[in-house]
């Protein structure tokens, strides 16, 4: 996440003021790489998924939601490691970067697979930012990010996110690949209202969720549903919208309650997220 980005993302957790800028798409949750801090849990061996029902979806909703906030909206598409299918990404990408409300296209990749920054580069580099978390970088992973100058970053967040198998971080029951994988300032010093802690759906975007084929509140799994692909895009766009007005002071209220590090951990308990059934924690 650039700096820019932060500073708007930090300003809408704040306020709690919708950003509704962006939309999250996870074609496929498999990956297998492990990582420990990763909040999803991805791993082999996850559900199949219907990819031509996902990008159909996947551009009625975005031109559903440009079209009601008057907004360009940015794809930010993660998973599962995305390069892992390198053609669907780039079926997906190339029709995004040429699309009317899409102002730019946010790839969250550890740049492992092979023939990542090949991939990469078949994009234009002005409609494309990839974001790479750098617990992930080894050497080749830091030379594909000098290859990609201009284009990748590494990410950039005062926080981290208590779910998947980061889940684990503030008992310390896991060893962690880094020492940067513990309580940060903000969520040891700032009240449950303020960002670092609080619920930040409203300076996220709601989650296309294809493997399971719903729609979550924010970027991550563990959110509420909202509804799913046989929904009316209009009407499910409006009622995105809608629950983001209220949510946030449910989790307000489970942190107090319960004395949780970080609003995140509400969503986790209640969902009880697990990919490899359907997720039944709803709105």
């Amino acid at each position: 996440m650039a700096s820019s980005d932060l500073l708007k993302v930090i300003k809408h957790n704040l306020t709690q003021k919708p950003i509704l800028d962006r939309v999250f798409y996870v074609p496929f949750w498999e990956c297998p790489y492990n990582c420990d801090f990763c909040c999803v849990d991805s791993l082999p061996g996850k559900p199949q998924s219907d990819l031509g029902a996902g990008e159909e979806f996947l551009f009625k909703f975005l031109g559903s939601l440009s079209l009601q906030t008057n907004k360009k909206v940015g794809l930010h598409y993660y998973g599962g490691e995305p390069l892992l299918k390198p053609e669907e990404f780039l079926n997906v990408a190339r029709r995004a970067v040429s699309h009317p409300a899409i102002s730019k296209v946010y790839l969250y990749s550890t740049l492992r697979p092979p023939k990542s920054v090949e991939t990469i580069k078949q994009l234009p580099s002005d409609k494309i930012r990839v974001v790479v978390n750098d617990f992930t970088a080894n050497e080749k992973v830091k030379h594909a990010m000098q290859e990609l100058a201009g284009v990748a970053e590494y990410y950039s967040n005062p926080t981290v996110f208590h779910t998947g198998r980061a889940r684990n971080i503030e008992g310390e029951v896991k060893k962690f690949s880094s020492e940067k994988i513990k309580k940060t300032f903000f969520e040891k010093v700032l009240p449950p209202s303020l960002p670092g802690r609080s619920c930040f759906a409203n300076a996220s975007g709601p989650l296309i969720n294809v493997a399971h084929q719903k729609v979550h509140l924010c970027c991550l799994p563990q959110s509420p549903v909202v509804g799913d692909f046989a929904s009316d895009t209009d009407q499910l766009v409006k009622k995105y919208i809608a629950s983001l007005q209220e949510f946030h002071k449910k989790t307000y209220q489970d942190m107090k309650k319960c004395g949780h590090t970080h609003a995140c951990q509400s969503c986790e308990k209640w969902s009880a997220w697990d990919t490899r059934k359907v997720p039944a924690f709803s709105i």
